[in-house]
């Protein structure tokens, strides 16, 4: 039974939807199949304990392989795809189907091998279980933020303007260090030295950057400027194109934008791996059609943040080694 979960782990973190969608029910097959009706048969195939939906019929190993055989009825199969969470209309309902006997036949040649009790399967299995409560509590979060009214939006919508409001970005980054050679990064001295080194030189030029621009020159012809000096290659490069943010979505450093005017230019915004500098070149208030997103994110954000408020981690970032260290990595900004 314990491969039967595994299975069924592995299908829906390979097909489940990052959002609750409609579940499959009577008026999804529109071709007179009932719920009885078998839409899967699988010859071959018998052994009950491996099954996540189906009847086997006949002995596993029986010489007689004609008995043998596992059939999945619609009601069967749509209680599968209600637990993926896929849309009657999803094409991985279709690749479920195809999928699903493979599944079992792989599964049971790995059980004769004994795979399923190798214990790096089995922390897999433990860690796709834990993914597979996040991703369903998720849902339930999802599920919650949507249950808000039209009258809730539209309520919300005149109470807090200041929500609702949102700016058109362009963004410079100028990161606190440049490129360097393997050659110049051959011991911790020296590498304590370069770094020390380009922190003063990247923030004198980003202040230089930052005057230009507030002065009237081309944001993206600075950028340019900044990328060349930081010596960057073409993926490391940032789009100055931030778009329009609100105050909601932006992340702490990016609050600055709030206190611009239309056309003004930020001084330059301290982050863990550099400088932003931040120009406005529009505002104005998000559409009440577009509100009910926003409301609903700004929910399901609250919601998980209340979730992990109760726990503290502390990471030994000499191991992870990670630039601007580990809280870095988890917010994910510059």
């Amino acid at each position: 039974m314990r491969f039967c979960f595994v299975i069924l782990l592995l299908v829906a973190v390979s097909f489940a939807q990052t959002s609750p969608t409609k579940s499959a029910d009577s008026s999804a097959t529109k071709t007179g199949v009932n719920p009885s009706d078998v839409v899967i048969s699988i010859s071959g195939f018998c052994d009950q304990k491996a099954l996540v939906m189906g009847t086997a019929q006949g002995a596993p190993g029986s010489a007689d392989k004609s008995a043998c055989k596992t059939e999945v009825t619609r009601a069967q199969f749509e209680k599968l795809i209600r637990a993926l969470g896929l849309d009657a209309d999803s094409p991985n309902r279709i690749r479920t189907a195809v999928r699903y006997p493979e599944l079992l036949a792989f599964s049971q040649k790995a059980i004769e091998l004994g795979i399923d009790k190798d214990p790096d399967f089995q922390e897999k299995v433990r860690y796709s279980y834990l993914q597979l409560l996040w991703q369903a509590y998720n849902f339930h979060l999802v599920k919650q933020a949507r249950s808000i009214s039209d009258a809730e939006v539209e309520q919300l919508y005149k109470a807090d303007p200041e929500m609702f409001e949102q700016v058109d970005v362009l963004r410079i980054f100028i990161p606190r260090e440049r490129h360097h050679s393997a050659e110049e990064l051959t011991t911790p001295a020296k590498i304590d030295a370069v770094r020390a080194a380009d922190f003063a030189t990247m923030k004198a030029k980003a202040e230089e950057i930052q005057r230009r621009a507030a002065a009237g020159e081309d944001f993206a012809k600075l950028a340019e400027e900044a990328n060349k000096f930081a010596g960057l290659d073409e993926s490391e490069i940032t789009d100055i194109h931030v778009g329009l943010v609100n105050h909601s979505e932006v992340p702490p450093e990016y609050k600055v934008v709030f206190t611009l005017q239309t056309g003004q230019v930020s001084e330059p915004v301290a982050a863990p791996l550099g400088w932003h500098i931040l120009k406005v070149t529009a505002r104005d208030k998000m559409p009440i059609e577009d509100a009910r997103r926003l409301i609903e994110s700004v929910r399901q954000q609250d919601a998980m943040r209340a979730a992990k408020s109760g726990i503290q981690t502390k990471f030994n970032d000499a191991y992870f080694n990670t630039p601007g260290g580990m809280e870095t990595a988890q917010s994910g900004t510059k």
